[in-house]
């Protein structure tokens, strides 16, 4: 996954600047339609406003590799994408509207992010930096590690009272028994994103299942969520943590 933080946009600049950024991929590496998607992170007291791109294609394919190596090159394609004939006053199908992303077509407005992009073009890039996610483990606690994740945690913060990335869950003893995804301490509620690639061995079932049983014997309510829910019905994921955080009040 590959981050862009943006501390001056804000959600209107951070949603034109994702769609901006994955025109000029698929065109860069000639993708198809769908194989790079993303979404937007508000900003909050632990990020500034974030645009998240990952990869759809299984495995991946090494487009957001190739182009965090040469961010440059994408920032100049994507204003490439800007110049065509007729003109186009704040975007179409010439240049970012596509099937892909028809609940954004009201949001995006090219105009907004020229000239952030023409400061990734030059290299000078002050108002937005990148960053390989989970890469250090302050990096892990402060953000979350996978798309999934992610997704999750966007949409909890819209909804929801502060949680902590990541938390530390100890024993009696101060051992460290897990770190859930998110963490509501004083509600002692422990969600965990379980993404396929990393939790659909037999292996790491039972290892999951062992830690987790663990968590409700110190008194913990667990949520898990599969990849699938979360990123197929978010809300009902929200209403379930609603509801466990009520039933905890």
């Amino acid at each position: 996954m590959l981050l862009i933080e943006a501390p001056s946009y804000g959600p209107e600049e951070a949603t034109t600047l994702r769609h901006a950024l994955v025109a000029a991929i698929l065109i860069e590496f000639q993708a198809d339609e769908g194989e790079v998607d993303g979404f937007d992170l508000a900003a909050n007291e632990h990020r500034p406003t974030t645009v998240a791109l990952y990869e759809t294609v299984n495995g991946g394919a090494g487009y957001l590799r190739r182009a965090a190596s040469n961010l440059p090159r994408i920032a100049q394609k994507a204003l490439a994408v800007f110049r065509h004939d007729p003109p186009c006053v704040r975007a179409c199908y010439l240049c970012f509207l596509n099937y892909y992303n028809q609940r954004d077509h009201d949001r995006i407005d090219k105009r907004l992010v020229e000239t952030l992009l023409r400061e990734l073009a030059s290299e000078v890039a002050p108002t937005a930096t990148l960053t390989q996610a989970g890469s250090e483990r302050e990096e892990q606690r402060r953000r979350a590690e996978s798309p999934i994740e992610a997704l999750l945690d966007a949409a909890m913060r819209r909804h929801l009272p502060p949680f902590e990335l990541q938390g530390d869950i100890v024993d009696a003893n101060g051992k460290l028994v897990s770190r859930p995804d998110m963490l509501f301490g004083a509600q002692r509620l422990a969600i965990y994103a379980d993404g396929h690639d990393y939790h659909s061995g037999s292996e790491q079932i039972e290892n999951d299942n062992r830690i987790r049983g663990r968590v409700r014997e110190l008194g913990y309510k667990v949520l898990t969520f599969s990849g699938h829910r979360i990123a197929g019905d978010i809300d009902s994921c929200i209403r379930e943590i609603v509801q466990a955080l009520e039933e905890s009040s």
